[in-house]
C-alpha cells in the first residue's frame, strides 16, 4: 500500500494565498466593472473604421457599450478611455504601476500565479495519483479547475478553522 502524500506547510500557505487572491479578485471585480460601464455610458466611443471597413470581416458601425468590445475602438478613443479608467482607478484608491494597467487584470494575474504555485507545491500529491507531468493539467481549463478543487479541498481539511478567517488569510498572503 502506498504511503499517503504529506501536505507541507508551504502547500497550506499556498492554498491560503489562492483563497486570498480569489477573494480580492472577486471583491474588486464589481467595482472595476462599474467604473468601466460608467465611462462607457458617459462617453461615445464608436467602433473604428478599421473594423467597420475590414475587407474580410466588416463589423457594423455602432456605439461601444461593453468593455469586451473596447478593442474595437480607434487608437484615439482607446487612449481617451484608458486615461479615464486610470483616473477613476486612482480616485477609487487602487494602486497601479502605470497608465494602462487594470487592477482587475492585475488581480487575476496574481490569482493565476498563486494557483500555479499551489499546483507546483502539490507535485507529491499529483505523483501519488499517477500524474507525473504537472503541465498536463493546463491542457484543459476543466482539468485544472477540477485539480484546483481537489487540492484545495484536501488541504483545507488540514488547516484549523481558526486560521481560515478572512483577516488571517489576507495577512498570510
Amino acid at each position: 500500500m502506498k504511503k499517503l502524500p504529506v501536505i507541507s506547510a508551504e502547500l497550506k500557505e499556498a492554498v491560503k494565498t489562492v483563497l486570498a487572491a480569489k477573494a480580492y479578485t472577486e471583491t474588486i471585480r464589481p467595482v472595476i466593472m462599474e467604473i468601466k460601464q460608467a465611462i462607457l455610458s458617459g462617453n461615445v466611443y464608436m467602433i473604428s473604421d478599421e473594423w467597420t471597413k475590414h475587407p474580410a470581416h466588416p463589423i457594423e458601425a455602432r456605439r461601444i457599450t461593453n468593455d469586451e468590445d473596447a478593442y474595437l475602438m480607434s487608437y484615439e478613443d482607446s487612449n481617451a478611455y484608458i486615461t479615464l479608467l486610470h483616473k477613476a482607478y486612482l480616485t477609487k484608491g487602487f494602486t497601479v504601476p502605470d497608465w494602462g494597467y487594470c487592477p482587475l487584470l492585475m488581480a487575476e494575474n496574481i490569482e493565476r500565479e498563486a494557483l500555479r504555485n499551489m499546483v507546483n507545491l502539490s507535485a507529491n500529491i499529483a505523483k501519488y495519483s499517477g500524474l507525473d507531468d504537472l503541465d498536463q493539467l493546463y491542457y484543459s481549463v476543466k482539468t485544472i479547475k477540477k485539480y484546483e478543487e481537489l487540492i484545495m479541498g484536501m488541504v483545507l481539511t488540514t488547516i484549523p478553522k481558526s486560521e481560515l478567517t478572512a483577516e488571517k488569510i489576507l495577512n498570510a498572503a
